[in-house]
């Protein structure tokens, strides 16, 4: 049987910029990671973000489910991505990341993400939308468990492919 896992990824945005973080390797990342067993989904990513970036975020909104087999351990990740402002942009990254940056919109949706944490189907008009009217978001319940069984500041540059997809 294979191992699986849950996992949550979160975009965050402040005014109208989203926050990218760079992996170690070079490649572009999402906030988040692995949900430990005895933590919520929201809890696992507010974890996982405050980890990485010192944010603390509080609001959260579910907009894209994805599932992922990991290369490495052949481990199958589910998992859900959630769209999220910040009051701060402020970021005290971690080990786990090289770098950071606060990027518009439009190049936002213009990284390639991989995987692609659901975001490849996304409409950004969804993302300002909402991003511009709620300041706090109440979660639905979305039963999404472990158990389910579904498939200072910086600036972009242009010295790193990734980040605008050329």
């Amino acid at each position: 049987m294979q191992k699986s896992g849950l996992g949550a990824k979160g975009v965050i945005a402040f005014g109208t910029n989203f926050l990218v973080l760079e992996k170690r390797n070079g490649d572009p990342d999402l906030t988040g990671g692995r949900v430990k067993n005895n933590e919520s989904i929201i809890g696992g990513l507010q974890r996982e973000i405050f980890e990485e970036t010192r944010l603390i975020i509080l609001d959260f909104k579910p907009i894209a489910r994805w599932s992922f087999v990991k290369e490495k351990t052949g481990t199958l990740i589910h998992g859900v991505t959630f769209l999220s402002n910040s009051y701060s942009d402020a970021v005290i990254l971690s080990d786990e990341h090289r770098n950071y940056f606060w990027v518009s919109e439009k190049d936002f949706f213009n990284i390639k993400f991989r995987p692609s944490y659901g975001l490849s189907n996304f409409s950004i008009k969804s993302l300002i939308g909402w991003q511009q009217k709620a300041r706090l978001w109440q979660l639905p319940q979305i039963n999404f468990r472990k158990e389910d069984n579904v498939h200072g500041r910086k600036s972009i540059s242009s010295d790193c492919q990734w980040r605008c997809g050329k």
